[in-house]
């Protein structure tokens, strides 16, 4: 199933196969995002799938019982992820592993870490 969401000259698309899925079980999700401005936007992040260091953010909410309690590991250190642009009609994607952690109906949403540089009258 794939999913595109377009706002403000940005596309954004989510794609995952088809189930059923079982508990546990890693979900293949693919991640992608469209600049169709006439403009560069700036996102932070290295083009790398892994958490709180690439350009997205993968959510899964709801579900119910039983569930996939994930072991907790801290968050990693290092380098801050760069401040990237991504040129007008350029596309930037990434493939992940997500664990389904929750039984019945539940909602995978993706985010963008986009952001704007804003500059006064005095440059």
């Amino acid at each position: 199933m794939e999913v595109t969401q377009r706002a403000d000259g940005v596309g954004m698309s989510l794609r995952v196969a088809e189930g059923p899925y079982f508990l546990s079980e890693l979900l293949a999700v693919h991640v992608a995002l469209h600049n169709h401005r006439e403009s560069s936007i700036w996102y932070l992040g290295f083009l790398i799938p892994a958490p709180g260091r690439s350009p997205f953010l993968l959510l899964l909410t709801g579900g119910e019982p039983p569930q996939y309690d994930l072991a907790w590991s801290p968050p990693g250190h290092g380098p801050r992820p760069p401040q990237m642009l991504l040129a007008p009609g350029q596309t930037i994607a990434l493939d992940f592993l997500l664990p389904l952690t929750a039984s019945g109906l539940v909602t995978l949403t993706a985010h963008a870490r986009l952001y704007a540089s804003v500059t006064d009258h005095d440059g």
